[in-house]
């Protein structure tokens, strides 16, 4: 288990496994799981008690996620056939550099119709953002407070929010079309500028099943009965369903984004400011401005969609 708190940035990342009861996992593999991912590893009962067995692997998730995921798997994800669930849960919590205090009702304009929105700004007056305007793009980074200083003097951290909101075309397009070339590019014509951010207050979440689009980009033989598991265990193994949920909390104070997979085993100067609304689909990135890695990223289509 990772946990950092530096930077008044909570971000833990927790691993574990849970076996089915009997099952022999490699003494290699369980040193890897210990030494290099900090992963516990459980027994259970996956073929008489697969409510019990998922009853135990949620409430894992649960607790490492502070409850924001507090169920990952349905007993219908785990067959009697399931040996070993991998687990991995991500928990981000960080409060803005600058709060968004300020409040005010707007419209967001959704892809299925406009729908009511609480927008959120900061309180301080006339702050520089590093930001941007184009003809297909506003860009804005909102960074976390770094936990010293006092009100009015808040360093911030290495963390932020990058906000990129396409102007013309739709999310998903811009979305398709983004690689790290185009990200960095846009990063880097980024520059400080007096800006009104105004975001809706959201809180989302997501459940995907990650196992047809995982085969669909060519990640087949784990899938079948070829799949080759041996350094996991002597049985032969493969994988049946890879589950992801996510959830993302954007408030005045700050943000709160976890996620948790499973992947379930079977045998076998004097300046005028710009008020920049997010009030149309956008993307929501956590980065790591030293590094440059995206520790989140969501689609904001809805800001009250929470399905």
């Amino acid at each position: 288990v990772g946990v950092a708190t530096h930077d008044h940035i909570a971000l833990k990342d927790a691993n574990s496994v849970w076996t089915q009861k009997g099952f022999p996992i490699e003494p290699g593999f369980l040193n890897n799981l210990k030494s290099e991912f900090g992963a516990g590893v459980w027994q259970t009962d996956f073929d008489d008690d697969p409510a019990a067995a998922v009853r135990s692997v949620n409430a894992w998730v649960s607790q490492e996620t502070d409850g924001q995921i507090p169920s990952l798997l349905q007993p219908s994800d785990v067959p009697q056939s399931t040996v070993a669930v991998l687990l991995n849960a991500v928990l981000f919590e960080a409060q803005w550099d600058a709060q968004l205090t300020d409040m005010s009702s707007g419209v967001f304009h959704a892809p299925g119709g406009d729908v009511s929105a609480t927008y959120m700004s900061p309180s301080v007056g006339d702050s520089d953002y590093l930001s941007s305007f184009g003809p297909d793009l506003d860009a804005v980074q909102l960074a976390y407070w770094n936990g010293t200083g006092q009100h009015g003097n808040r360093p911030p951290s290495r963390y932020a929010a990058l906000l990129l909101m396409p102007t013309s075309g739709s999310l998903g397009q811009f979305v398709g079309s983004l690689d790290v070339a185009s990200l960095n590019g846009i990063i880097g014509g980024m520059s400080n500028q007096a800006v009104d951010p105004l975001v809706p207050e959201s809180k989302i979440s997501s459940s995907l099943q990650l196992a047809p689009p995982l085969q669909e980009l060519g990640i087949t033989d784990a899938f079948g009965p070829g799949a080759d598991f041996s350094g996991l265990s002597t049985i032969a193994t493969q994988i049946s369903e890879v589950k992801q949920q996510a959830t993302l909390s954007i408030t005045k104070w700050g943000t709160v984004a976890s996620a948790a997979t499973a992947v379930v085993n079977t045998a076998t100067a004097l300046r005028e400011t710009r008020s920049l609304m997010f009030n149309r689909p956008f993307l929501f990135m956590i980065r790591d401005t030293k590094t440059g890695a995206i520790l989140f990223e969501s689609a904001i289509n809805n800001p009250a969609d929470e399905g």
